[in-house]
């Protein structure tokens, strides 16, 4: 979501996909912040709200950041100590290029164990 947006913009996004945390860019794509649905509830449904709040005044934009060259080790660090479950992926510059979510992390890092347990047992 562009900053300069409003709710509504980010309720019309809503149909068509199952997330409940979006990025908020400037016009370069810049990271600014994040929109946590969970946390929008109480607006999101009132549409005279949705309509005049702008999302730079919904979002927060004291999230850290995961930088593309961080390792996963870093990542699972930061994840511990804020208790978040999904941080945005930043490059060196501040774009946004996604977002990384705890529990996919631990998945994979899950299933990478039992890969390489199962290999040791053979």
């Amino acid at each position: 979501v562009q900053l300069g947006k409003t709710l509504d913009d980010l309720a019309g996004l809503l149909p068509s996909t199952r997330r409940n945390h979006f990025a908020v860019v400037d016009e370069q794509g810049r990271f600014e912040g994040m929109l946590d649905l969970s946390s929008l509830r109480s607006v999101i449904f009132d549409p005279l709200l949705r309509q005049m709040t702008p999302v730079d005044t919904a979002m927060n934009s004291h999230v850290p950041r995961i930088r593309e060259d961080d390792s996963l080790l870093h990542a699972m660090e930061v994840f511990e100590e804020v208790g978040a479950w999904v941080l945005p992926v930043v490059d060196a510059d501040e774009v946004f290029l996604g977002t990384l979510s705890k529990s996919t992390l631990f998945d994979n890092y899950r299933r990478e164990l039992i890969v390489q347990t199962a290999g040791r047992a053979e």
